[in-house]
């Protein structure tokens, strides 16, 4: 998830956007996201928990994702 992340495209987080429940119109913006707060989600010390928290905090910021979160 982590590679993916990092460059904002990848089997494994289109997996997640489907877990998730991104509709296809959203999910360019879910990967935009998401990499751009690569920093932010995966450090060192980030568990499997922190990473998912920082990932919502993010999705709440954006216009289109918000409605996945919350």
């Amino acid at each position: 998830l982590a590679a993916d992340s990092a460059r904002g495209q990848g089997e494994t987080l289109d997996a997640l956007a489907q877990v998730m429940g991104i509709e296809t119109a959203d999910q360019s913006a879910f990967r935009m996201t998401v990499q751009s707060n690569f920093d932010t989600m995966f450090t060192a010390e980030s568990t499997a928990n922190d990473v998912f928290r920082s990932l919502t905090t993010a999705m709440a910021q954006d216009a289109s994702l918000q409605k996945y979160v919350g």
